[in-house]
């Protein structure tokens, strides 16, 4: 009897104290969840590169801008137009009809010409070559257009005047016929004249040929007929 309860005095802890051997409860440590953490990192990636390839592309295009702006040259000069790129073929005809005129070839000169369009043209080509009578050029063969060319020069070298027009201005050195009174060449004078040519079926014709004298009256034969205003 004694015994057992000894036995159940060794068994028995007092209240409140704690076993000596026994070891402190240990708290889990909590799971590290890689998939989330591999999931930001590769959001911090795809960020960073959008970033760098959104700044290359401003600074690319930025670039690309600036050379547009600056390499680029700006053409100052106008193109050519056929009055300056066909000049030889130009004062060539200028020179057959003024060559022409000293030999006093009336045929050869008028043939130059583009064909009269309104009637006063088609009058005065027809006092001129004749037509109109039956008869021999009048063109250096009576009082009012029998002058010679002694010479001349091109005062101005072929512009453009108007749509393909092209003119030439001439300075010629002309002595007139005196007259019945007076019948002999006078001393030449000095005269200022303009051609006014055009290109047609690939080659150059005389569209009109005036007096730079305003006293004189326009019209595409006026450089022969030098008929006064009134």
């Amino acid at each position: 009897m004694e015994n057992q309860m000894n036995a159940g005095n060794q068994n028995t802890q007092p209240f409140g104290q704690n076993p000596v051997n026994q070891p402190a409860p240990t708290p889990e440590k909590p799971k590290v969840n890689y998939m989330v953490i591999g999931l930001i990192v590769l959001a911090c990636f795809v960020v960073f590169g959008l970033g760098v390839y959104y700044l290359g592309k401003q600074s690319s295009s930025k670039r690309a801008t600036q050379v547009s702006q600056t390499s680029i040259p700006i053409p100052t000069t106008p193109l050519l137009d056929n009055c300056v790129s066909d000049k030889g073929e130009i004062l060539a005809v200028v020179n057959t009809f003024e060559t022409l005129q000293k030999n006093k070839d009336s045929k050869g000169v008028l043939g130059l010409f583009t064909p009269p369009q309104s009637q006063a043209e088609i009058s005065d080509y027809q006092n001129l070559s004749g037509e109109d009578a039956h008869i021999l050029p009048r063109l250096y063969n009576n009082v009012s257009t029998g002058y010679n060319t002694q010479s001349y020069k091109v005062a101005q070298e072929p512009t453009k005047s108007a749509d393909n027009f092209c003119g030439v201005l001439l300075e010629e050195q002309r002595s007139n016929y005196g007259g019945p009174t007076n019948p002999q060449y006078l001393p030449a004078q000095t005269k200022d004249f303009a051609l006014t040519l055009i290109k047609q079926n690939g080659g150059w014709k005389i569209d009109q040929y005036q007096s730079q004298d305003t006293r004189i009256k326009k019209g595409k034969y006026a450089g022969f007929l030098m008929e006064y205003s009134n």
